[in-house]
């Protein structure tokens, strides 16, 4: 009898491990988003990709209430085609958020929001990372902005 209930017991709790290892998600994925308004956003100024100049991005940062701040890698599509873009928006106040590989029209606009925390404007900044596929490879690019 006694055998049984450590069985059981076990069991349950590796039915209750292997549920919350199918139902929990990832803590730095993000997906891509529209650019947010009605928020007190500041941005550096519009950068062209070094793969291409038909394409521009920046790094932003929503001002919360307080010391809440906000990363967000804000990309631009001016060409004539969809791109393949994939990035992440980080800071020195928190952790990574990666955007998945995705598309981006054509003269459309999208974000990849980091996460909200507080910040530091003695020393804080925020800096995105933008890969655009082309010919097979992955090209790199990078955007900065100071709280």
């Amino acid at each position: 009898m006694r055998k049984s209930r450590v069985i059981g017991a076990v069991m349950a709790t590796v039915a209750a491990f292997g549920m919350t290892m199918v139902t929990a998600s990832p803590a730095a994925a993000a997906s891509w988003n529209s650019f947010p308004t009605g928020e007190t956003v500041t941005c550096s100024v519009w950068q062209n990709h070094p793969l291409t100049n038909s394409v521009e991005f920046r790094m932003c940062i929503i001002h919360g209430a307080g010391p809440a701040v906000q990363p967000l890698l804000s990309v631009k599509n001016n060409g004539p085609y969809a791109i393949r873009l994939k990035g992440s928006s980080e800071s020195t106040w928190n952790s990574a958020v990666y955007c998945p590989d995705s598309y981006l029209s054509s003269g459309l606009e999208t974000t990849c929001m980091g996460k909200t925390e507080a910040g530091n404007p003695a020393w804080d900044y925020a800096y995105g990372d933008l890969w655009l596929y082309s010919a097979s490879t992955w090209h790199y690019g990078v955007a900065t902005k100071y709280l």
